[in-house]
């Protein structure tokens, strides 16, 4: 097995003030150990930025049976990743979360086109393995949260349910 995944660990309060200096020591600690750790001032940022790349290839993978760079490879399946993220980035908005990213759709291609090409999704892996998936609180979230905000989420809602009927036929796949 090769281990693909890198970078920083963030952790965060939705009242940061309150519980810096708790934080802090929680992340020297986290670093102390080996996992670089750092305090975020908003959380929601990281979170929601995490998402977003979860939500443009999660689903996607789990349904094609793709790695992240193939689900890309085709035109197709950029315009389905820009057509996924730009559904989450519209209900980020209606929030007021402030992404890491200046430009999502051009991140998230990038990112599986630099970093996270090779990598096999986990959802994919739960196929794979017929176990059920984080579809829901992942592509789910979108959803929800656009219904909640009166937003159409298509694309993401298609991604739901498909991984849903996979998920509910694994005894009757071929």
């Amino acid at each position: 097995m090769e281990q693909r995944a890198w970078g920083s660990t963030f952790i965060g309060s939705t009242v940061p003030e309150k519980h810096k200096q708790l934080l802090e020591q929680i992340a020297s600690l986290f670093s102390a150990g080996g996992i670089k750790t750092h305090v975020s001032e908003n959380v929601q940022s990281v979170i929601w930025s995490k998402l977003i790349v979860n939500v443009a290839y999660n689903g996607l993978t789990a349904v094609t049976r793709l790695t992240n760079g193939e689900a890309i490879r085709t035109d197709e399946g950029k315009e389905l990743v820009a057509k996924l993220v730009t559904e989450a980035v519209q209900i980020a908005e209606r929030k007021g979360i402030l992404l890491l990213y200046d430009d999502p759709i051009n991140e998230c291609i990038r990112l599986g086109i630099e970093e996270i090409g090779k990598n096999t999704s986990s959802m994919l892996t739960d196929v794979l393995n017929k176990r059920k998936t984080e579809v829901e609180v992942i592509n789910g979230a979108i959803v929800k949260e656009g219904k909640k905000h009166n937003m159409a989420t298509p694309y993401n809602e298609m991604i739901l349910k498909l991984v849903y009927m996979i998920e509910n036929s694994y005894e009757q796949r071929l």
